[in-house]
């Protein structure tokens, strides 16, 4: 495979094709990872369906990780069973749609709005890496268009 970025916005926002996160990354193309991210900031990765340990062990190559904020409650068991990730999903501990009115889903309504993660934290953290599982067919599209305008 050949690696390759493909323009979604004229400023920012690639996709980028001929890379399988779910295998070890190679040095060269991290390098090119890596420049593509400090060029466009957002990378867009298709069709790559990670496991856990797959997202981290990618992950790790930018440095250390930090534990997501969910995970550090005593009381709170993490869906994803991992407390590296943070689970920003509609979805409760039984994988079944939280109710519209259910406290944890409320809180993550915030996290549709454009935010940074962990810029509040002395170290703020340097990347986030999202992996959707599943997205309704409209958001692709539409959600690329409104973060374009929002410039």
């Amino acid at each position: 495979m050949t690696f390759s970025v493909t323009a979604l916005h004229p400023l920012f926002v690639r996709s980028v094709s001929g890379v399988d996160l779910r295998a070890p990354v190679d040095q060269e193309t991290f390098r090119k990872i890596t420049q593509a991210l400090d060029r466009y900031a957002v990378l867009i990765f298709r069709g790559q369906p990670l496991t856990a340990d797959q997202q981290i062990a990618f992950s790790c190559l930018f440095g250390p990780l930090e534990t997501a904020v969910g995970s550090i409650r005593k009381d709170r068991k993490s869906r994803l069973g991992e407390r590296l990730l943070a689970d920003v999903s509609n979805l409760d501990g039984s994988d079944k749609i939280r109710a519209a009115s259910d406290p944890w889903r409320q809180m993550q309504l915030a996290n549709q709005l454009w935010h940074t993660d962990s810029s509040f934290k002395r170290v703020p953290g340097k990347l986030s890496f999202l992996s959707a599982h599943e997205l309704p067919p409209c958001w692709r599209r539409n959600r690329i268009r409104r973060f374009a305008r929002s410039l």
